[in-house]
């Protein structure tokens, strides 16, 4: 079982290493093609780009200019979203590092797809970002990472017996939607956040991140390897409330 998450825009390199796993990205050459061609970008041309406010387009603008010699730490421990905010990496004993580098992947616009403990570089780069002007190989990063995402989701499944064989989504749509769930040799099981209020159910943004953060977090802690492991999630005043063929949804009443 691989559960798959997003990344997080907010990103902090500052801290010290705690894990002693390190691993490096399956598909660095290709991060690397990418910022060498958004390195080709006019400042102009790079904040048309991102579609970010100036202080952030200079930010990333260096940050890509810096490329080859800029620090790299574990994806897990510099990710700082709302996702990344319901479980503490830095707090991780090593037996939750080894199980998150097992069962964990990031789909993400620059990389394709992480393992917690790969080396990552500061970058800005999501994966709806309009990439026609970078004269890649695809016309958007999804058809530019589907293959290989795919790929190497498949490569992870028959590591699996076949009941085992399950991903479980707690990406975001625009990440989610890179892998092509016709091709992939597994199970594909999205985890669906609801919220109930004045007897009005719906997905709220905000809650539905901090529920993917925190259904990690109770992953991690309880170190589940089954589809019936999963279904047990119940932090955050959340319960099982709906089964569909490849959708788990979570309910919890908010005031």
């Amino acid at each position: 079982m691989v559960f798959i998450t997003s990344p997080a825009k907010t990103q902090d390199f500052t801290k010290k290493i705690i894990s002693k796993l390190s691993s490096e990205p399956v598909y660095l050459a290709k991060a690397n093609k990418i910022a060498t061609n958004i390195k080709k970008l006019d400042k102009n041309a790079f904040k048309s780009f991102l579609k970010v406010s100036d202080k952030l387009a200079d930010l990333n603008y260096e940050r890509f200019e810096s490329w080859s010699s800029a620090i790299e730490k574990p994806a897990i421990e510099v990710y700082k979203g709302e996702i990344y905010k319901q479980f503490e990496a830095h707090n991780f004993n090593e037996q939750d590092h080894v199980y998150l580098q097992k069962h964990l992947r990031i789909i993400t616009g620059m990389y394709g797809i992480l393992k917690p403990y790969d080396f990552i570089k500061p970058y800005r780069l999501e994966m709806k970002a309009n990439i026609e002007k970078l004269n890649l190989s695809k016309p958007t990063l999804y058809k530019f990472w589907s293959t290989l995402v795919t790929n190497d989701l498949n490569l992870e499944m028959v590591k699996y017996k076949k009941e085992s064989r399950f991903v479980i989504n707690l990406a975001s749509g625009e990440y989610s939607k890179v892998i092509d769930i016709k091709k992939l040799k597994g199970k594909f099981i999205n985890i669906e956040f609801r919220q109930t209020k004045n007897s009005v159910t719906k997905n709220i943004g905000l809650y539905a991140k901090q529920g993917r953060g925190s259904f990690i977090d109770f992953l991690i802690k309880n170190k589940i390897n089954d589809i019936e492991g999963v279904k047990k999630f119940n932090l955050g005043g959340y319960k099982l409330e709906q089964i569909n063929d490849n959708s788990l949804f979570f309910v919890k009443t908010i005031i």
